[in-house]
């Protein structure tokens, strides 16, 4: 297997995605099970969840809960929150009610995307959309207008497991998407 360099310099990490598109629409981004998706069908689904988000109201700066599990699914809302401006902050299926309040507390979150919609609190604290919506909204047009983003943008927020207390929070931009990308060469 060789490396393939994407020539350029991307600010973003939605820049980046585009890039690769241009150069390997054809190439297999994801295998999920017997879900295979290649760059430009990822790049076509994040489009469709995009505008969707955006019709719910999501913009720059606000919040995106994914509690849910590692997936194809789960990259196709990522990088549709983050061509909107938003900030996508991953929760681990696996924490306990508490902790899950405890973060959507502190995030404030616009929207919630979530396998099983009946395990937030009610009344939940955002709009919800259940991770079967996904494929309904991937078929939406392609959101037209993206954000105007600087790597300096918060992109996500990351969790830590809650193992001495509650889970701490962790902002990211694009430029430490950027050298964490760097940083792991080849892989």
């Amino acid at each position: 297997m060789t490396v393939r360099q994407i020539p350029g310099k991307f600010e973003t990490a939605v820049d980046l995605l585009a890039a690769v598109v241009q150069a390997y629409p054809d190439e297999e981004a994801f295998v999920d099970g017997n879900r295979r998706l290649t760059f430009a069908e990822w790049d076509r689904a994040a489009g469709g969840v995009a505008t969707v988000m955006a019709d719910l109201g999501v913009g720059k700066g606000d919040v995106v809960c994914l509690l849910m599990s590692s997936s194809a699914d789960y990259a196709i809302a990522y990088q549709a929150v983050m061509r909107l401006g938003a900030i996508t902050s991953g929760i681990n299926t696996r924490l306990g009610p508490g902790e899950v309040e405890s973060i959507f507390a502190r995030t404030e979150p616009r929207l919630v995307i979530c396998e099983d919609p009946d395990r937030l609190a009610s009344p939940p604290p955002a709009i919800v959309l259940p991770r079967a919506g996904l494929a309904a909204a991937a078929k939406a047009d392609p959101l037209e207008r993206r954000a105007d983003l600087k790597a300096s943008d918060p992109v996500a927020v990351v969790w830590t497991s809650g193992t001495s207390g509650q889970p701490k929070g962790a902002v990211f931009d694009h430029a430490s998407l950027a050298a964490m990308a760097e940083g792991a060469g080849a892989l």
